[in-house]
């Protein structure tokens, strides 16, 4: 059953590469080759795969297989997003190239690529692509493509998208999959024609909505957003809030049920807590630089947004930005977006759930006779997901500790090492250092790209679904 779902992986991955083949014929570039190549051979492969294991079911999938379906599918993806880097010579090294790949399908948006206004398009084209792709995680795509309700489908599904089991918006788990997947393409589109509205060329349109709506954070210009006029980063700073939020919001939206939204604790607590940094971050800058009101709000707004939401978009040199909002940058690295969306990081739905069970707890100090529980949009939380919440807040500082620790081992310093693993692990990209270049990371080891290489991957599976598998009791009979 897992070779069946490489296999179509595979063959759904060489048919995105056949795009990139199409865009190097309609802007001629030299990379046709490489993407011809890698299409067919990835094709093949995942043909032969599915064939050899056509006549396995879905619905038999045991729950071990399960589990190794997710890792195990999105490492494949990603050794095949590698190939064009390495036959077009864009990246000689098998390290950057699995690094540029992985960050792509993370939706992390970290590079090792230090012009990319000297790529050829279709290049430019794959990297944007692959973030596109893995918007709604790997996992996602799966449960669209295998419309089938049984455990191992609920199982994916789950790891992924935890917010879509609390509100339905369609009984069938096949059905949730289409209804969100179309909505993605939805705001893609609405995106592409937004931009070019605002005469940024097609290309670059394109370039930037596959990266926004996935909040992925790969941009077509070397100095990601900075040289955009202000309106259209507005527009930008609008798609990012909108990829942040929990997908099954809008589509209660676009069924006319508004107040679905407010009732929505996490988008409460996502927007108050987005609006409140802003206006504290819009101040500082207001006072600490020789900037206006207006330009300081902008500036505020954009970064928060872009950290929260996880796209790591970088609108100015925060190199110049006081101690006091250099941590609260790191802080919001630990915030992520609502759950249900593109977006990385912790998700605000834990944060909520963590802060209503302490504040459960010190209620019972104060009436221990009381019954308290904890409540989340004044339903009951239960005692396993409270427990489950609180475990992955243990494991994500852990790995969060383990990841820094590794990196400074490797010679980062320390303020660098501490960012790049929280923004890394969460899947925002930059690691927003006193030097600007550190968003790149072509210069460093590669010990230190393979540290970065496996948070991302961590961090995209909810980590517990990549690090189950070095589990000994997994293996066990």
């Amino acid at each position: 059953m897992l070779a069946k779902a490489v296999g179509i992986m595979m063959m759904l991955e060489s048919i995105a590469l056949l795009a990139c083949f199409i865009i190097s014929l309609i802007i001629p570039d030299g990379g046709m080759d490489a993407f011809a190549f890698s299409s067919v051979s990835i094709f093949l492969v995942g043909f032969f795969l599915w064939l050899a294991y056509r006549r396995a079911k879905f619905a038999s999938t045991a729950r071990r297989e399960g589990y190794l379906m997710a890792p195990v599918s999105l490492i494949v993806v990603i050794l095949g997003g590698a190939l064009p880097y390495l036959l077009s010579g864009t990246l000689t090294h098998f390290s950057d190239a699995f690094f540029e790949s992985t960050s792509g399908f993370t939706t992390t948006g970290a590079t090792v690529i230090n012009d990319v206004e000297c790529l050829p398009h279709s290049i430019v084209f794959w990297r944007s692509m692959t973030q596109w792709l893995g918007g709604l995680g790997i996992l996602f795509l799966v449960t669209g493509i295998f419309p089938y309700i049984n455990l191992a489908g609920m199982q994916l599904f789950s790891m992924e998208i935890p917010g879509v089991i609390k509100d339905r918006v369609h009984p069938h788990l096949a059905g949730v999959a289409k209804r969100l997947f179309a909505l993605y393409f939805l705001f893609t589109i609405l995106e592409v024609v937004v931009l070019m509205m605002m005469k940024i060329p097609w290309f670059e349109s394109v370039c930037f909505s596959f990266s926004t709506i996935s909040t992925g954070g790969f941009s077509p210009f070397n100095d990601s957003v900075m040289s955009l006029a202000p309106s259209v980063q507005w527009i930008l700073i609008i798609f990012m809030l909108l990829a942040g939020m929990s997908f099954p919001l809008h589509y209660f939206v676009l069924k006319g049920k508004f107040i679905k939204i407010w009732e929505d604790e996490e988008f409460r607590y996502y927007f108050s807590l987005i609006f409140f940094i802003s206006m504290v971050t819009a101040v500082v800058l207001w006072y600490a630089a020789d900037k206006t009101l207006i330009v300081s709000i902008r500036d505020a707004v954009f970064q928060v947004v872009s950290i929260v939401s996880t796209t790591g978009f970088i609108s100015l040199d925060v190199a110049f930005w006081p101690p006091f909002l250099w941590f609260m940058i790191l802080l919001l690295l630990f915030v992520g977006g609502c759950s249900g969306s593109p977006s990385g990081g912790i998700k605000t739905l834990r944060h909520i759930i963590l802060f209503n069970n302490a504040r459960a707890e010190f209620r019972k100090l104060l009436h221990p006779n009381a019954v308290i529980c904890v409540r989340y949009n004044d339903k009951p939380v239960t005692k396993e997901f409270i427990f489950n919440t609180l475990v992955f807040f243990l494991v994500y500082l852990m790995i969060f500790a383990l990841g820094s620790l590794a990196l400074s081992l490797f010679g980062m310093d320390f303020i660098s090492s501490l960012t790049t693993a929280a923004s890394t692990l969460g899947n925002v990209g930059p690691g927003f250092t006193k030097d600007i270049q550190n968003y790149l990371f072509i210069s460093h080891p590669i010990p230190i790209k393979w540290v970065m290489v496996l948070l991302m991957i961590a961090g995209r599976l909810e980590l517990f679904a990549f690090f189950i598998i070095f589990s000994p009791i997994f293996w066990r009979k």
